[in-house]
Formats: C-alpha cells, structure tokens, sequence
C-alpha cells in the first residue's frame, strides 16, 4: 500500500514541475505603430515579444491619452485592453494579467483623435466683445480653441458676426461657402477672417432708381455694413424711369468712378455715401435715305437706323461718310 502511495506523489510532483517549466510566448501592442506603453515597468513602442513562464504574473500599463509630436496635435485615447481571447476585465489603463500558452497577444485599443485649432480671436483679449461666434458641430466658441475629433469624423463649421463687424470668409480657403464640412483626417486649421464694418449708404439723384451693389439689384437710398478694406463693384442701371414715367439717363458717380466700377472700403467707422446722378434723357433716331447706309456717331461706326438716348443739353457729332455702296 504505501508503495503505490510513493508512486502517485512522484506522478504529482512531475507534472508540478513540467507545468512550471511550460512558457508563454506572448505579444504585447498597440494600434498604433508609435504609441508607448510599459511591461512590467520598461517601455516599450508599438509591438513586443515576450516568452513568459505560465502562470506568473505581469503589469501591462499605458497612458489614458498620449499626445504626439510633431506639435502635439494628433493624440491616442485608450479603450480597453483586448486579449487573443477577448477583452481584458476590468477595463483599465494598468492590468495584470497571467502568462497563458492559451493567450497569445494583448492589444491596446485606441482612439485616434486630431486637434482641430480654430484661431480667429484669442481668448486673453476678451476685453471687448469678440468679432463673432464660430460654430462647430453646433457648439459656439467665441474666441480661439482646440477641438479634439476622432480621426475620419466630419465637422460642420459656420460663422456669425458680431454687431459692428462682418464675416468675409474662411482664410484657409477663399471659396469656402459661409457654412461648410470638413473631414478631419489630419491636425486642422480653421480661421474664419471678422473685420470691423462700415455702413455704406448708396443713393441716386434723382431718388429712388435702380442701382447694383455686387451686381445684386439694390433700390435707392440703400445702406450696406461693409468690411474695412473690402472691394465690392457699384454699378447703375444706364436708363431708367421715373415714377412719372419721365426717362432719367446715368451721368456719374459722385466718388468719380465708371457707371460700374470697384469700390474700395476705407477703414473708418463712420458711415459713407457714394450718390449715382441721373439727368433727364432724351431719345433720339437717326436715319438715311435711303436706309440702313452707315453713319458716325460720336466716333463710332453705326448702321442706321440708329436709336439712341443722350442727356438734355448734351452735345454730339453726327457724320455720315459721303459715298456708300448699298448692297441692299
């Protein structure tokens, strides 16, 4: 009896001893090729290898979130550690786990985010109201700010200004419309452009016509909030009626300019004016006989007959070159 005993403990102790001596090859990474994590205290970058004795025990560790070079812009937020066999319980930065032959690998989950840097009026200034609000998926910032999105997300932006300022664009893309997309596949810029306003009032002499403001039909006396510095193209219509079917004809510009032309916006915040003079029109027709023989109008090579509109009082030459071939 005791000598089966004896042969049953030396059994035990042999397979006690072959089950120590069993290793655990195992691969430690994460998601990323160079995010870092810690092993038992030593650091490591994105993938490594390790033979373990089963059974013992080891500190898998890495931070919640890492920030990037170069300029810290992109960042890695953990999700939990994941297992050849699943997740690792419970969801943690730090676990411990035990060498298994049955485990093959530990992988950190991470969430790959990028800075989203929206500049346009920085936050230490606030010491008057800023020049606008600029919304990102519907949050309101109202001075400069960093927005952390996940990588491949796309974030609608769109801009309001102020009282006293205006919007003119988007200085990472001059066709960009006033309210856009973008998908965030990489650290991004924003920078909406504010600049102060100034009232611009368009009037006609007489009252009342028809004149363009950015080639947008605008009815006299109009006033437009327009940006400091900004170029925006005035124009008339040449002939128009009056309210008592009088036909008034375009004379000038009071700053000068062509019947359209470029105005530029001075930086002041006082409001300005800039008049369109019409005078009285009268039509005119000239013919030859017989007719359709050429004419010269005010230098100009015409065919007749010839329908114009000249102010009242104005002076013009009228030549007719003294031998033609009609072909008619």
């Amino acid at each position: 009896m005791g000598f089966i005993l004896g042969t049953l403990c030396l059994t035990a102790l042999a397979a006690t001893s072959a089950a120590q001596d069993q290793l655990a090859v195992t691969q430690i990474s994460t998601q990323t090729p160079d995010a870092q994590f810690q092993v038992d205290g030593e650091w490591f970058t994105g993938s490594a290898l390790f033979s373990w004795p089963a059974g013992s025990k080891h500190i898998l560790s890495i931070a919640p979130v890492e920030y990037m070079e170069p300029a810290f812009k992109t960042r890695y937020l953990l999700g939990p550690w994941i297992s050849s066999n699943g997740p690792v319980a419970p969801p943690s930065n730090q676990v411990v786990v035990t060498a298994d032959p049955a485990i093959a690998s530990y992988t950190a989950q991470l969430t790959v985010q990028y800075d989203v840097s929206l500049r346009f009026y920085p936050c230490s200034s606030q010491v008057s109201l800023p020049p606008g609000t600029v919304w990102v998926d519907s949050v309101a910032y109202k001075c400069d700010a960093d927005i952390w999105v996940d990588a491949g997300a796309s974030v609608s932006v769109q801009a309001t200004p102020s009282t006293g300022y205006i919007f003119i664009g988007w200085q990472q893309g001059s066709n960009l419309p006033g309210i856009y997309s973008v998908t965030v596949n990489g650290p991004t810029f924003i920078f909406p452009e504010f600049v102060p306003a100034r009232a611009v009032t368009l009037t006609t002499s007489p009252d009342g016509f028809e004149l363009l403001a950015d080639r947008a039909p605008v009815r006299s006396p109009t006033t437009l909030d327009w940006g400091w510095n900004t170029s925006h193209t005035v124009g008339a219509t040449p002939l128009q009626r009056d309210n008592h079917g009088v036909l008034w004809l375009f004379q000038s510009w009071s700053d000068g300019g062509d019947m359209i032309h470029a105005y530029q916006v001075a930086p002041l915040s006082s409001p300005a004016s800039l008049t369109a003079q019409f005078v009285p029109a009268v039509g005119m027709t000239l013919l030859t006989n017989p007719p359709g023989l050429a004419l010269v109008v005010d230098g100009t090579n015409q065919t007749s007959p010839v329908n114009a509109y000249w102010a009242a009082g104005s002076t013009h030459t009228i030549a007719a070159p003294p031998s033609q071939t009609d072909y008619s």
